[in-house]
């Protein structure tokens, strides 16, 4: 009954291809021996190459390493080339400030990477290397009940993946997850296979194990005894719902990217607003994938940026991790890193008014648009003469911005006084100015502005519309 899940699963899934060469991350304990079994039975008739990798954690001592010397024994014994290494995960947990747990799952991918690379080395090629997990339907079930505590979306309580990409760029796979871990003690049983028995997982040292040895037995107990059965068919339900998500949220991605590079990407802002959240969340989660962020944005992020997507006041600031920033306002949702002095430089052209949105449309960076007849009329200027003085500098003794509603001027002193920006930022926040009258700050760390005097109205028939261009070194 096993091989026929085992094999089902494959099929359903596409899993495994002939000639396929598959590292098998080797415990030597029940769920990875059933795994490694399983695939040896199918060894001759797909042509597969086989190995394990055992890690050892440095965790139980001389116990783990009698495990890696055993792991070695049970796969000489079906014939199987052998990978071990050992690494002091507890240190690595420490020197990461992550939890044991962690720190042992980044090691074992770490080094199922290297025994991935040193295979392409030799010329195989990368798509035909997957690396097998031995994780099953236990598994599942735990892994959404762990999310669900911890508040997880519909994306999360999928579950576990039958097949993904791990961080390394490999194809990994998992071909026993629809087996129950009792059916897998009873094939080891039935086919004689003596695994290794690692005594911690029967203790409640971990959140695994809770999960596994205390709550989960407490609702079966209580509540419902088919418990289990219920959170995998929970994972299911969640991953009909999220890949039905998915197929509308990119082909919503598609049509409000305006620009993409590796260091920023610009979405419509006036379409994504018309999106379902269920959909535009997802388009935005797509958006910090491709620019390899997502593993630090949350909920809150989220959140944050949805409150600004209706902003038709300058460019508000939502602030990421790691630096990156999200810049909503003038018709775009920009994702990138904020602005460097050295990169910048100023573009100006004067429009009709109904010109204005096609260009925006096409813009390559930040923009901001301002009546020209007002400025001209004001400064008793020619437009070229105010373009020909625009300058893109820093703040400078004697700067003012014209407040919006004919308050007046502010210094650009107390101005960032009032939004409490740091006396160590307040020299590197870039600006445009003509003279001593800044008509542009900049967004940065901190929300921009823009004068309230020669703002765009009604009356508005030409513009002179800005455009900061940032070069890529």
């Amino acid at each position: 009954m096993i091989k026929k899940i085992f094999l089902d699963t494959n099929i359903r899934n596409n899993l495994i291809s002939e000639e396929d060469h598959i590292i098998v991350g080797f415990s030597g304990g029940p769920d990875s021996l059933t795994l490694l079994h399983l695939l040896n039975s199918i060894k001759d008739e797909k042509s597969l190459n086989i190995y394990t990798a055992h890690l050892n954690h440095s965790f139980r001592g001389e116990e783990a390493d009698g495990d890696e010397k055993l792991a070695k024994v049970l796969s000489d014994d079906l014939g199987v080339k052998y990978f071990s290494k050992k690494v002091d995960c507890s240190a690595l947990a420490k020197e990461l400030g992550i939890s044991s747990e962690d720190a042992g799952r980044r090691a074992r991918y770490s080094f199922f990477s290297e025994i991935a690379e040193s295979l392409k080395e030799k010329g195989v090629d990368a798509d035909k290397i997957k690396i097998a997990i031995g994780q099953n339907k236990n598994d599942q079930a735990e892994t959404v009940l762990f999310r669900l505590i911890r508040g997880s979306g519909t994306d999360g309580l999928g579950g576990i993946e039958y097949i993904s990409t791990n961080s390394f760029g490999n194809t990994v796979i998992r071909p026993i997850l629809d087996i129950w871990r009792k059916d897998i003690e009873k094939y080891c049983s039935d086919n004689n296979l003596a695994p290794l028995m690692d005594k911690t997982n029967e203790k409640s040292i971990y959140t695994r194990n809770k999960l596994r040895l205390d709550l989960i037995p407490a609702i079966e107990k209580d509540f419902n005894r088919s418990f289990q059965s219920s959170l995998v068919k929970l994972s299911r339900l969640a991953r009909e719902d999220r890949d039905f998500i998915w197929k509308h949220a990119d082909i919503a991605y598609e049509k409000a990217v305006i620009s993409k590079t590796s260091e920023r990407i610009k979405l419509d802002q006036s379409y994504i607003k018309k999106l379902d959240k269920a959909v535009w969340s997802r388009v935005l989660m797509k958006s910090f994938k491709s620019l390899s962020i997502d593993e630090n944005i949350s909920t809150a992020h989220i959140d944050s940026i949805g409150k600004l997507l209706n902003n038709e006041e300058g460019i508000k600031i939502v602030p990421l991790s790691e630096g990156w920033q999200c810049r909503i306002g003038y018709g775009s949702i920009e994702i990138c890193r904020p602005l460097e002095a050295s990169r910048l430089t100023l573009s100006s052209s004067v429009l009709d008014i109904s010109q204005l949105d096609d260009k925006i449309g096409i813009a390559k960076g930040i923009s901001a648009c301002f009546d020209a007849d007002k400025l001209c009329s004001d400064l008793k200027l020619s437009i070229e003469d105010v373009q020909g003085r625009l300058n893109l500098r820093t703040r400078e003794s004697g700067d003012f911005i014209r407040m919006k509603d004919n308050l007046g001027r502010k210094k650009i002193k107390n101005l960032f006084i009032d939004m409490k920006i740091p006396k160590s930022d307040r020299d590197g926040i870039m600006m445009v100015a003509l003279g001593s009258e800044v008509l542009w700050i900049l967004p940065s760390n901190y929300q921009g502005r823009t004068t309230g005097k020669y703002a765009v109205d009604e009356g508005t028939s030409r513009v002179v519309y800005l455009e900061i261009l940032e070069s890529i070194c």
